[in-house]
């Protein structure tokens, strides 16, 4: 998934230059690590982005513990190939947006989508020294 990721990225970058000017751009959110950000918020409050290869690994195994269930491999290879933000775009002509990788707010967004399958779930953060305890139940 890392060399499609990449090769996407290339292409993505290299469209927004042309038709843009810019890199891509999302709204602030104001809680996520902005280490992927470049310049400041425009007067709408987007931001540029530039995707950023991940160098410390998401832990997904309490998930996996908590569900009593196995994440599918797929899934934490997404979660660990890049950080970037939200992505938009068409397949077979259906609209796809496919859930941003935020530095600080991976786990938080992935539990909130995650939530919807499983329903809320009290999990232990046992292996995530960033987090001591957290209830998805939103």
């Amino acid at each position: 998934m890392k060399m499609q990721m990449d090769s996407y990225f290339q292409r993505l970058l290299a469209s927004w230059k042309a038709r843009e000017g810019t890199l891509p751009k999302v709204a602030v959110i104001g809680d996520e690590d902005r280490s992927i950000y470049e310049g400041e918020p425009d007067q709408y409050g987007y931001i540029q982005w530039r995707p950023k290869e991940k160098t410390t690994l998401t832990d997904l195994r309490p998930i996996e513990h908590a569900m009593e269930k196995l994440l599918h491999p797929s899934i934490h290879e997404y979660l660990n190939s890049y950080w970037f933000g939200s992505m938009e775009g068409k397949y077979n002509g259906l609209g796809i947006t496919l859930m941003p990788v935020l530095p600080g707010l991976e786990l938080e967004w992935f539990l909130r989508r995650l939530v919807g399958y499983k329903g809320p779930m009290t999990i232990a953060w046992t292996m995530c020294p960033s987090v001591q305890s957290s209830t998805a139940a939103w």
